[in-house]
């Protein structure tokens, strides 16, 4: 079974370009011998197949065929959550990746205890690391797009999406069907939406349902959101 390796592109026949980081990857880590077949994939739809060659102490990789690209991933599924704790927000990013999130939407709320200054910004390169590793591990040719943190009710106003959906205690019971469409899914931090934001959300057309009646974690209800969307879809996209 070929090893998987995110890899940007784009690729071509020959030796593919690998930076120290990558090269230490391959070799501590996978350990790779030589002759080790392995899948690239540039993050976007694109992957090619690739042989692991030594050296001496040296290791490149030889890309034998470059694959046809893959389709974006569709109907799109964006994930909103309320600012978390920086280890909570990386294991967050890797189960949403995991769990096929395609967009991943950090914002702002009227009970965000984090300071503004800690929103992750797109091309944060901590996050996208992340990202990148759980996408290796999981088989998606597509990283879900890592968005810049903002305020909540900027990206009501800001995104368009078909469906939309926030985890609320106070809201209704999970719909017994969800149509595959473009989905927002919205979670709340530790302290739960405001009345502010509720009545934002019904404004905006926004359906408030509860995720049964435990309590659960900031960085835990996202997860569970995202699987009740897939479970409903059956897991097919």
């Amino acid at each position: 079974m070929s090893k998987r390796l995110y890899l940007p592109g784009p690729y071509t026949r020959g030796p593919a370009a690998l930076d120290p980081s990558r090269t230490h990857y391959l070799k501590s880590v996978l350990r790779l011998r030589d002759g080790a077949a392995v899948l690239l994939f540039d993050g976007a739809g694109q992957t090619a197949s690739a042989t692991a060659r030594h050296s001496g102490r040296d290791l490149m990789l030889e890309i034998e065929a470059v694959h046809p690209p893959e389709a974006a991933p569709a109907p799109r599924i964006h994930l909103a959550w309320g600012l978390l704790k920086s280890k909570a927000q990386e294991q967050l990013l890797r189960k949403a990746t995991e769990l096929g999130a395609t967009d991943l939407w950090p914002v702002y709320t009227d009970h965000t205890h984090e300071p503004r200054k800690a929103l992750p910004a797109a091309n944060d390169a901590r996050a996208h690391a992340v990202i990148a590793s759980a996408a290796e591990q999981c088989g998606q040719n597509w990283l879900p797009a890592l968005h810049p943190g903002r305020d909540l009710r900027d990206l009501l106003a800001a995104l368009p999406a078909t469906a939309r959906l926030a985890m609320d205690q106070h809201g209704s019971d999970w719909p017994h069907a969800l149509p595959q469409t473009d989905t927002l899914l919205l979670v709340g931090p530790e302290g739960g939406w405001s009345d502010a934001e509720r009545a934002a959300f019904d404004a905006a057309d926004v359906g408030r349902v509860q995720l049964g009646p435990l309590v659960l974690r900031a960085e835990t209800a996202p997860l569970v959101a995202l699987s009740h969307l897939r479970a409903w879809w059956s897991f097919r996209s």
